[in-house]
């Protein structure tokens, strides 16, 4: 992270806001412990809008849906190895960030 720091920003300023899409591995940092870290203090509620059945079980329009996001996060379909801290599973080979993947 010094590395790309140095790099990028040298040591004669602060960091900015109009820097983070030179901080590439910093920001893969970042994303990593946030998945970890599971930071939502309360997980949001959420209201699907129609009838709809999910592995069988029928949840009809209007229901209230508290999704738990850490099973996501540690779900080694989608993050293999998912208690190891990786950063780098949120770089593409090119080295620039993968984008936000659907759930």
């Amino acid at each position: 992270m010094q590395e790309e720091l140095d790099k990028q920003i040298g040591g004669d300023r602060i960091v900015t806001m109009n820097d983070k899409t030179q901080l590439v591995y910093i920001n893969a940092v970042i994303n990593e412990a946030q998945r970890l870290g599971n930071v939502a203090v309360q997980n949001i509620p959420r209201m699907n809008n129609v009838d709809v059945d999910i592995n069988g079980y029928h949840i009809p329009a209007h229901t209230v849906i508290i999704p738990q996001i850490s099973t996501v996060m540690y779900d080694e379909k989608i993050f293999p190895e998912p208690y190891k801290f990786k950063p780098e599973r949120h770089l593409n080979p090119d080295g620039s960030i993968v984008s936000i993947v659907q759930y």
